[in-house]
């Protein structure tokens, strides 16, 4: 069978055919305009509004919580703190606050106890700037002599003219011996003298501590404080600050911040109730009201008492004290009742305190006659002048202060004044606890400025 062909419609499909394969390649070479040959295209680069990968912030691992750290570092404070570095103890309780900052939940009984010890340690450092160099600094030249009446005492040699010697005694008071009244001297070395000052402070701080009272304690501070006997000073601090009152000596030694020392002192000791009632009196703090009446409450000095059924120790009449002629009894214009363990401490001859035991300040009494009784006895008032003024003397007659003797010589004669206008108000109001109170605090302080001059 014979095909008829055409060379027209050929022709066309071979120019349409052609016409494609020139635009596929026309479209490569647009493609690879300016690429190195044998290289691939590298991909777009993206755009947008999302941050650099540069800029991105790492974060660190969560540091690990050192309890052994923690611990390590509250042992190293107490230590400091033991032998009396209380700047430094301060420091180091103040890290070991901050470490258990960080776990308060787990370590809050080491961050309550860092946070009090540093407060004390804090007022401690406040108290002891108020002490004075000792006399006998580079304790060289120091003698005890035995004088040919018995009497015995340490002091350093100042010069020797002759039969003459010129000495220097602890109080700081000087004087001139002669040889014909030496029995005997012999001279001590810092050992020795160490020695001496130890038994010394055990044999005050014996006697303090039977007696309670903390301003006698307080003597025996001053004293391991002002010779630097390592060891003895925070003992004898924690024993001062664990009796009844005795924040009151930071009224005393520290008055242009006793208010925030005060209470820094009592919170770190933990007394609660103390710490209330040193707030209310100023003014600081406020008692919620009861729902219902309570028990009826009577204000005695500053501080609220509650009234009970107990009868309060009955006070007697404080004897004053002969530092010229010690004798074993003690003075007094009256006939002397029957010795009653109850009633207020007084003093004996000699600065020897009747009772041992302090009755509680904060404890709860019923009284008989009330501060009303006592705000119209002019003689109450007086007396409490002349208390304030001693307590200023009495910081002034601690060892090594200017003219120390001379203020515990003042400070007596004042206090015995007080004791002429305290005696007859405690035979009207011998149940009275505020008037038992204040002639309390002159017997002891009486006492520590006795010490202080040398009687004791």
């Amino acid at each position: 069978m014979k095909y008829l062909t055409s060379s027209r419609p050929l022709t066309a499909f071979a120019l349409v055919l052609a016409l494609c394969i020139c635009g596929v390649s026309c479209s490569d070479s647009e493609t690879d305009e300016g690429k190195t040959p044998g290289t691939s295209a590298a991909p777009a680069k993206k755009t947008g509004s999302g941050p650099s990968s540069a800029n991105k912030t790492v974060k660190k691992p969560k540091e690990k919580f050192d309890r052994d750290k923690l611990y390590a570092l509250m042992t190293e404070a107490k230590k400091t703190y033991e032998t009396g570095d209380f700047k430094t103890a301060a420091k180091k309780f103040a890290d070991a606050a901050g470490m258990a900052q960080a776990r308060p939940r787990r370590e809050q009984d080491n961050l309550e106890l860092a946070i009090k010890m540093k407060k004390r340690c804090e007022v401690f450092t406040t108290l002891l700037t108020d002490v004075s160099p000792p006399t006998f600094s580079d304790r060289k030249r120091i003698y005890q002599f035995t004088m040919m009446s018995g009497r015995k005492f340490i002091a350093k040699v100042l010069s020797r003219d002759g039969d003459r010697i010129r000495i220097l005694k602890e109080n700081g008071t000087g004087g001139t011996l002669v040889e014909e009244d030496i029995f005997e001297e012999d001279p001590l070395d810092e050992k020795d003298y160490n020695r001496h000052l130890l038994d010394t402070l055990r044999r005050d701080e014996e006697e303090a501590g039977k007696q309670k009272n903390y301003f006698t304690l307080y003597n025996c501070v001053y004293f391991a404080a002002q010779h630097k006997l390592i060891g003895e000073i925070t003992r004898l601090l924690d024993q001062t600050f664990s009796l009844a009152g005795s924040e009151d000596l930071i009224s005393i030694f520290c008055p242009d911040d006793y208010v925030g020392l005060t209470s820094d002192l009592l919170e770190s000791y933990g007394k609660e109730k103390e710490l209330l009632q040193f707030k209310l009196a100023r003014g600081l703090a406020q008692v919620d009201k009861p729902e219902k009446p309570g028990p009826a409450v009577t204000y005695s000095g500053r501080i609220p008492k509650k009234t009970s059924s107990v009868k309060p120790e009955t006070p007697k009449p404080i004897a004053k004290v002969d530092t010229e002629r010690p004798s074993p009894r003690p003075k007094t214009t009256r006939p002397k009742p029957p010795r009653d363990t109850s009633k207020l401490d007084g003093i004996e001859r000699h600065g020897k305190i009747i009772k041992a035991d302090r009755p509680d300040i904060t404890a709860t009494k019923k009284v008989r006659a009330g501060t009303g009784a006592l705000a119209n006895e002019p003689a109450f008032t007086e007396a409490q002048k002349l208390l304030n003024v001693a307590r200023v003397a009495y910081r002034n007659s601690m060892p090594g202060r200017p003219d120390a003797v001379k203020h515990a010589k003042r400070a007596q004669e004042i206090l015995e004044r007080a004791i002429d206008l305290i005696n007859p108000l405690l035979d009207k109001y011998p149940d009275n606890y505020e008037l038992g109170q204040v002639g309390q605090q002159i017997s002891y302080l009486l006492h520590a400025i006795i010490k202080n001059r040398g009687f004791g």
